[in-house]
C-alpha cells in the first residue's frame, strides 16, 4: 500500500515540475518567433508617370475686326479653258478677308493641284491699283503642292497701315491678258502689333509664336512661322499638323507635307 502511495507521490512531483517547463517552453517558442514585417505605404496616392502632353491647345485664328468693309477676296480657280488648255486649281493660302502681317517683307503662299507647264505670274499692287510693286513671271514648271514667294528676295517692302492686293495668274495666251486667264487673288495689310504682343513673342517657341500671331489676327506671320524648317522631327510634324488645322479654320483643305 505504501508502495503505491510512494509511486503516486513521485508521479505528482514529476508532473508538477514538467507542467511549468512545458508552459515556459511553449511561451518561449511563441515569443521567439520573428514577427512578420508590415510594409507601410505612404499616405500619398501612387502616381504613374504619363507621357508629356501639350496643354496649350490647338492654334486658334481670330480674324481682326475690319476697319472698313471688305469683300470676300480669296479666289481659287482652275480646270479646262478652251480645247487644249488644262489649268491646275490654284488656291491662295489666305482667308476670305483682308489678312494682316507685322512684317515689312512677309512670305506669300499658294497651292496648285497638278503640275503645270504654263507660266505663272505673281503680282503685288497697292489697293489704289497703281503701278505694281512686283510682277514676277515664273516660267519653270511647278510641281503640285504649296509654293511660296519671299518679298525679301525682291526688295519689296510693305508700309504700315497700307493694304495690298496680290495675285497668282496663268494667262490663257502668254503675253496677253484676257477674261479666260486663271486668276487667284488675296489681300494683305501690314499692321503694328500691340506692345504686349511684341513682348510675348520675344521668348516664345516656334509653335507658341504661331499661336500668338493667330490669336491676334496676324495670319501671314502664323502661317510663315509654321512653314519654317526645324531640326526637330517631332516639332516639324507638329508644325505640319498645326498648319493643316490653321488652314482648315478658314476653309482651305489642301495636302500638307513636312517642311
Amino acid at each position: 500500500m505504501n508502495g503505491w502511495k510512494n509511486r503516486a507521490l513521485t508521479l505528482g512531483l514529476i508532473f508538477s515540475v514538467m507542467v511549468p517547463f512545458i508552459a515556459y517552453t511553449d511561451e518561449t517558442r511563441v515569443n521567439t518567433e520573428s514577427p512578420k514585417k508590415k510594409i507601410s505605404l505612404p499616405d500619398t496616392e501612387l502616381k504613374i508617370p504619363k507621357k508629356p502632353q501639350n496643354n496649350s491647345g490647338r492654334i486658334l485664328y481670330i480674324p481682326p475686326k475690319p476697319e472698313k468693309a471688305a469683300p470676300q477676296v480669296r479666289v481659287g480657280t482652275g480646270g479646262t479653258r478652251g480645247i487644249k488648255k488644262q489649268f491646275p486649281i490654284v488656291t491662295l493660302l489666305v482667308p476670305e478677308h483682308v489678312a494682316r502681317t507685322i512684317q515689312a517683307q512677309p512670305t506669300l503662299y499658294w497651292h496648285i493641284s497638278t503640275i503645270s507647264q504654263l507660266p505663272f505670274i505673281v503680282t503685288l499692287i497697292t489697293d489704289d491699283r497703281t503701278t505694281p510693286l512686283l510682277e514676277l513671271t515664273i516660267k519653270d514648271p511647278l510641281k503640285p503642292g504649296i509654293h511660296s514667294l519671299r518679298l525679301a528676295d525682291y526688295g519689296v517692302h510693305l508700309q504700315t497701315g497700307k493694304t495690298y492686293e496680290w495675285l497668282v495668274s496663268i494667262p490663257f495666251e502668254p503675253g496677253q491678258y484676257s477674261s479666260d486667264d486663271l486668276v487667284a487673288k488675296g489681300y494683305i495689310n501690314r499692321s503694328k502689333p500691340a506692345s504686349d504682343v511684341e513682348t510675348a513673342l520675344i521668348e516664345a517657341s516656334s509653335i507658341e509664336k504661331a499661336k500668338i500671331y493667330a490669336q491676334n489676327g496676324f495670319w501671314y506671320d502664323a502661317l510663315e512661322t509654321l512653314s519654317k524648317q526645324t531640326s526637330s522631327i517631332w516639332e516639324e510634324n507638329q508644325q505640319c499638323v498645326e498648319k493643316s488645322n490653321l488652314l482648315e479654320q478658314v476653309g482651305i483643305y489642301v495636302a500638307i507635307e513636312t517642311n
